[in-house]
């Protein structure tokens, strides 16, 4: 995890397929506000919706596996900064890349 200060105006930039920008908008007390701006293909999600997205897709027919994966899920997202390296290795199953972006196509 790359951590940093950064007071008010400035940010930090992500490359890669899906490029985008995180900037701080304001601070007050403990609490920051960010802007963020990223390429149209990539989801950005807060935690807390996060974690009532999969509560949700818990109610459906799943396989073991999905099952599995979304219930890890919950449990990393108790201590997301602990944690952090661990949530982003489990966005790349494939049971959160369809929650995120969706039934992959048919393929032909």
């Amino acid at each position: 995890m790359l951590i940093r200060t950064i007071g008010k105006g400035g940010g930090v930039v992500f490359g890669g397929e899906f490029p985008g920008m995180v900037v701080v908008i304001t601070t007050k007390g403990s609490r920051v506000r960010l802007g963020f701006q990223g390429h149209l293909d990539l989801p950005i999600i807060n935690l807390k919706l996060l974690g009532k997205i999969i509560c949700m897709e818990l109610k459906n027919n799943l396989f073991h596996e999905e099952r599995l994966a979304l219930r890890s899920m919950l449990v990393l997202l108790e201590d997301p900064q602990s944690n952090t390296a661990e949530i982003i290795d489990l966005l790349a199953e494939p049971v959160f890349v369809e929650l995120m972006y969706g039934p992959a196509p048919d393929e032909e």
